[in-house]
């Protein structure tokens, strides 16, 4: 069985490590001063293609009679 002193440790050690991660420092922040920059992380630019009249714009199509 786990005798007493090891869940004392246990339980420190979880507490300890809990207190450090909550005092950390954002981690989405940008580290100022280390010179470190990061790039964001964007999808690439796709061609522009010509919008249908419809559901996409919200237009009616030509021709149709519907309400």
């Amino acid at each position: 069985m786990i005798d007493t002193l090891s869940l004392l440790l246990a339980h420190f050690l979880l507490g300890f490590v809990a207190i450090r991660m909550l005092q950390h420092p954002d981690l989405n922040e940008e580290p100022i001063g280390s010179g470190r920059h990061f790039k964001p992380v964007l999808p690439k630019k796709q061609e522009q293609q010509p919008r249908r009249a419809g559901v996409e714009t919200g237009e009616a199509r030509p021709g149709s009679n519907r309400a």
